[in-house]
Formats: structure tokens, C-alpha cells, sequence
């Protein structure tokens, strides 16, 4: 008896979909991104880069949003491309898990292209 009244009482919480698709991708491109930058320009030192990752100068080269190369010389792609930049490890890791935790839940919520939309165009709008 007490398990059928417990089944009735159970809320439902009903979503689009199982799985937070692009949550889980751009995480993978953003560790393998940090990966790379980290083999390519090297780990800094703690006293220059206390997120354990590269030399500062890494993030510009790798597309961090640079008003000068946005505008002078036409490299509007720097507009998106800092969602998938971090400075290091720790940075990384905060980011990661929120995205995978906050970001996947919205994303089995409203789906992967509403998700995908809002995340790209708060990507535009943020300022680095």
C-alpha cells in the first residue's frame, strides 16, 4: 500500500530531452582547447598565471576578443570564439562544472537549439 501511495504522490518532472547534448560538447572542445593552448604556449608560473594554465598572451592568440583585431582588421570570429577559452585549470574547472550541472539541465529543459541560441547570443554580449 505505502509504495502505490508513494508512486501516486511522486511529482514528474517532465523535459524535452534526455541528455544535455551541447552542454557535454562544448565542454569536451573547451578541456581539449585548454589542453592544447597548455601544450602549444606552456603552463605558466603560478606568480603569472594563478589559474594553473598558459601565459596570458595565449588567450589573444587563441581568439580571446580583442576590440583592436575586431574592428581594424576584421576579425569578427573573436566575437564568439572566448566560450571556449579559460585561463587555466581552475578557471576551467568552475566553468565546466556549472555548464554541465546548470547548463545540461536547461538544456534537457528547453532543448538543444533554444539552449545552443541563448548560449551563443550571451556569448556575444559578454565582454571578454
Amino acid at each position: 500500500d505505502t509504495v502505490q501511495q508513494r508512486k501516486k504522490t511522486d511529482d514528474v518532472y517532465i523535459v524535452r530531452q534526455s541528455w544535455g547534448y551541447c552542454s557535454i560538447l562544448f565542454s569536451i572542445v573547451q578541456i581539449v582547447i585548454l589542453v592544447a593552448m597548455m601544450i602549444q604556449c606552456q603552463v605558466a608560473p603560478m606568480t603569472i598565471n594563478p589559474m594553473v594554465g598558459p601565459y596570458p598572451d595565449a588567450l589573444n592568440y587563441w581568439g580571446a576578443k580583442n576590440a583592436v583585431l575586431i574592428i581594424e582588421d576584421g576579425e569578427t570570429w573573436r566575437l564568439l570564439s572566448p566560450i571556449l577559452l579559460h585561463a587555466g585549470v581552475i578557471h576551467l574547472f568552475f566553468n565546466v562544472s556549472v555548464q554541465l550541472e546548470t547548463g545540461a539541465f536547461f538544456e534537457r529543459e528547453w532543448g538543444s537549439f533554444t539552449w545552443l541560441t541563448v548560449y551563443l547570443i550571451s556569448g556575444l554580449g559578454s565582454p571578454c
